[in-house]
């Protein structure tokens, strides 16, 4: 039996084993970039116009984004617009929050790699891993980046320095596009 003078020592060893579960349960194997294109059902290049939440049938919280298309990567059907639809958002005081989704803001512009459900709704492939933020660097050059491919997105420097070393460096829209077509031949 735990005695009284040792039970705050046991709620914290307790409290930490379970946030250690907790993490552990939400870490992604790194797909790679012809992974990825294999397993999308379609890849498309645009921006963000929407954004809104809705409660589901079942009380749960729905995300769809309205993305115009810019280009189809891969895939037979070329896009105009395109709604993806996510788990989770935030609706009035009510957040349900879904650990390594993909984060979209309105104007923001994106790579996308999706696979459609059983309802034929897009569906961003591989949490986070399946979107690609694009972005201009000095030069006006268009680059991508997600959390493991491009640099990740910058933390204020130690993630980025550990990825550079790992050999995740930059990544050209361009080189990108070569990546999928090669990978899907």
């Amino acid at each position: 039996m735990i005695g009284v003078k040792h039970l705050p020592r046991t709620l914290l060893v307790v409290a930490l084993l379970h946030g250690a579960m907790a993490v552990q349960a939400t870490q992604m194997v790194p797909l790679s970039i012809a992974e990825l294109s294999a397993r999308a059902q379609a890849i498309v290049r645009g921006t963000v116009v929407s954004k809104r939440v809705i409660k589901r049938d079942a009380g749960g919280l729905l995300t769809k984004v309205g993305l115009r298309v810019a280009e189809t990567i891969k895939g037979g059907k070329a896009f105009d617009d395109l709604e993806i639809v996510q788990s989770g958002g935030v609706l009035g005081e009510r957040r349900t929050t879904v650990v390594g989704a993909a984060h979209f803001s309105i104007g923001e512009e994106v790579v996308a790699f999706l696979v459609f459900n059983q309802r034929g709704e897009a569906v961003v492939l591989a949490l986070a891993q399946g979107k690609f933020k694009v972005f201009r660097d000095a030069a006006g050059v268009k680059h991508v980046r997600n959390p493991f491919h491009g640099g990740g997105e910058p933390d204020g420097g130690s993630r980025r320095a550990l990825l550079n070393k790992l050999g995740n460096r930059r990544l050209p829209l361009d080189e990108l596009r070569r990546r999928v077509k090669a990978a899907v031949k």
